[in-house]
């Protein structure tokens, strides 16, 4: 039972995002970008079955404004760093809010990515560290004890994810009731025009009468 648990962190360990760099030069056809992903991705199957992604879910990412359309049916390093990212966050954030932070006008480039990479790895470490040292706590425990101690652990775990969930949400709201203020904005803007050029016509038409 220990060594079980031992081994979450183990294959934990082994998840780290690709630098820049090191991702594939050349732009990928569908069926190679899976095959990258798949093994890439792995550490963050719960179960061996289980998806990250598939050609469907990649098709509508494009579809939704998550990723840029593929040039000539082929994906590049920006389209394989936001895979990444969307594959990462999208465990805690919604697709929408997704979009709203990630939509295809707004570039990600490798300064970006490579923020998100340091994160991501640094966050883990940290959540690592706790459950090692946990885990070396109860290396005399039973196994009853050694599951009811891991229980009260995710419960903190998932209290923690969750308060962080609803900050994130919450800012995510104030950014879409921003980007909704300016829209209207502009469409004021626009109709003060239109009534302006439409009040221009009509008075040079009563002049010329």
């Amino acid at each position: 039972m220990k060594e079980k648990f031992k081994q979450v962190s183990k294959d934990l360990e082994k998840l780290s995002f690709p630098k820049w760099n090191n991702m594939p030069d050349i732009d990928l056809y569908m069926d190679q970008v899976m095959t990258y992903l798949e093994r890439e991705l792995k550490p963050l199957k719960i179960k061996e079955e289980d998806k990250i992604l598939t050609n469907s879910m990649i098709n509508n990412y494009v579809k939704g404004n998550l990723l840029p359309p593929p040039v000539h049916k082929k994906y590049s390093k920006k389209h394989l760093s936001r895979l990444f990212i969307i594959s990462s966050i999208k465990q805690i954030l919604s697709i929408s809010n997704i979009e709203e932070l990630l939509s295809s006008d707004k570039a990600i480039d490798n300064d970006l990515y490579e923020l998100f990479t340091k994160e991501h790895k640094n966050a883990l470490s940290d959540e690592l560290q706790k459950l090692n040292s946990l885990l070396s706590n109860l290396e005399n425990s039973n196994d009853d004890e050694l599951v009811n101690s891991l229980k009260m652990y995710v419960i903190h775990l998932a209290i923690h994810a969750e308060a962080q969930k609803i900050i994130a949400d919450k800012l995510i709201h104030v950014i879409e009731e921003k980007k909704l203020e300016e829209l209207s904005e502009i469409e004021r803007l626009q109709k003060e025009e239109k009534a302006n050029i439409k009040q221009s016509k009509k008075t040079k038409t009563e002049v010329a009468n």
